[in-house]
């Protein structure tokens, strides 16, 4: 029986959306991942249960660390991108700090390993990627999220053109959130030479996004100057 006429005979709708996964996912490799031109195919696991997603996100690393070759890695690096959250209250639910709540912040051993490897991923479209981390900064704080702040930094500056271009389409308020996180944390001021240098390419770019930048920088340094720092 071929695996088409297996699909035919299954029933529940879990194991199809896998089925259809896997056989896609396949045809990735073939075709090196034109297949995935549609965002869904890349969010189906966005809400799934937190312990499954624990259990996932910690089976793939491992996996994909002990990868012996070059398809086993590429399949690893696509399940952990599926698995990796979609949004920051998902984030902050399994790689925040939690000392007194066992049943959140289980992966907070691990997360700047799993960052380091969410952000390098190569068999991941980039502007899929980035779609996944601008929906992740829209709604993230300094406070619970300094370590990927610290990879959406480095990563912003380098492209900044493709992150403008997926910033464009948040409203406003999402907009100045994303610039508030973006420079946030003890001493903005130290981000000054950063800041000119996003505002300068921002104002190319996108006026918008560079004044909402500018808002939200000046905000910062004007909270921080409040309260003596």
């Amino acid at each position: 029986m071929s695996i088409f006429e297996i699909f035919q005979h299954l029933n529940n709708m879990q194991t199809r959306i896998f089925a259809v996964l896997y056989l896609a996912f396949f045809s990735c490799i073939i075709t090196s991942c034109s297949a995935f031109s549609k965002e869904d195919m890349f969010h189906i696991y966005c809400g799934i249960p937190y312990n499954e997603r624990v259990i996932k996100l910690k089976t793939i690393f491992i996996e994909w660390g002990k990868a012996s070759d070059n398809e086993a890695q590429k399949k690893n690096e696509f399940l952990f991108f599926q698995y990796f959250p979609c949004s920051f209250t998902t984030f902050d639910s399994i790689y925040g700090y939690y000392p007194h709540d066992k049943h959140k912040g289980e992966l907070r051993p691990f997360v700047d390993k799993h960052l380091e490897l969410f952000f390098s991923l190569n068999m991941i479209p980039y502007e899929i990627k980035v779609k996944r981390i601008v929906d992740i900064a829209k709604e993230a704080n300094w406070d619970d999220g300094m370590e990927f702040q610290y990879y959406l930094q480095q990563h912003i500056v380098i492209n900044s053109s493709k992150y403008f271009k997926e910033i464009q389409k948040l409203t406003d308020e999402e907009i100045f959130n994303i610039w508030y996180y973006f420079f946030d944390g003890p001493h903005p001021e130290n981000y000054n030479d950063l800041f000119k240098e996003l505002y300068a390419k921002g104002y190319t770019l996108n006026k918008n996004i560079a004044e909402l930048m500018q808002k939200a920088y000046f905000k910062l340094l004007s909270e921080k100057k409040c309260d003596g720092h």
